[in-house]
């Protein structure tokens, strides 16, 4: 698929993450004219909030461009957010508003190859290099710019112990299994993991809420309970 690269404000970069802002604007100038007419639908745009090689950015379908002479401009309609990288921890939100958020869970009796090294990925993270890792995802429901809370689990620090952002749609990879992108960015220190009991207990949460896959969207009334944890742990 064919790819523009341009740039864009940051408001208007998150609007499009957040799937409220699906019609990109550009002035009907020889400039956009003529890149236009190099790519036919759908092609791939894709979106850069500045000029440094971690600056905030994000690739989307677009289905269809229409030219409204009446307002001299372009429209770029997207059809769907395909990647995001560097939003985590810099994403603005509406006061009060939750974004949706998803519990992903690691096994590191399983798998041992993530966060190998992880006091030095934690240090990266604060350094503002989030860690980011392909995850199996079996639901079809996350995509980019969503929150991610990810679980340790086993008998030693289990509990939640990072979170990040969705950095892509839910794919199959060359093994079979549906995966998603994650871009983490912050890690509780180790031993301050925050089990599901005390979720549940900070909550008051009398309903069943166990979750034993990754990908399952997370109750708002967890979700502020986790975020209220969180914070009280890093303090």
């Amino acid at each position: 698929m064919d790819t523009l690269t341009t740039t864009i404000k940051r408001e208007f970069l998150d609007e499009i993450v957040a799937g409220r802002k699906r019609v990109e604007y550009r002035e009907i100038k020889p400039y956009w004219t003529d890149k236009l007419a190099t790519v036919r639908p759908p092609f791939q745009l894709r979106l850069i909030n500045g000029m440094s090689a971690t600056a905030p950015e994000a690739t989307v379908e677009i289905c269809r461009v229409t030219k409204n002479n009446a307002e001299g401009c372009y429209e770029l309609h997207i059809s769907k957010v395909l990647d995001v990288k560097n939003l985590a921890g810099n994403r603005t939100r509406p006061k009060g508003e939750f974004d949706r958020a998803y519990f992903f869970l690691w096994n590191p009796a399983e798998d041992t190859e993530s966060f190998r090294g992880l006091e030095g990925i934690m240090k990266k993270a604060q350094a503002g290099k989030p860690y980011t890792r392909r995850w199996r995802c079996p639901s079809k429901q996350p995509g980019p710019g969503d929150t991610a809370y990810l679980q340790r689990t086993g008998p030693t620090n289990n509990g939640v112990f990072a979170r990040g952002i969705v950095a892509s749609e839910p794919y199959i990879d060359e093994y079979g299994d549906r995966v998603v992108k994650l871009e983490l960015d912050e890690f509780l220190p180790i031993g301050l993991e925050i089990s599901r009991d005390k979720i549940r207990a900070a909550a008051r949460f009398e309903g069943h809420w166990d979750p034993y896959a990754s990908g399952n969207i997370i109750p708002p009334s967890l979700l502020s309970a986790i975020e209220r944890l969180w914070q009280t742990r890093r303090a």
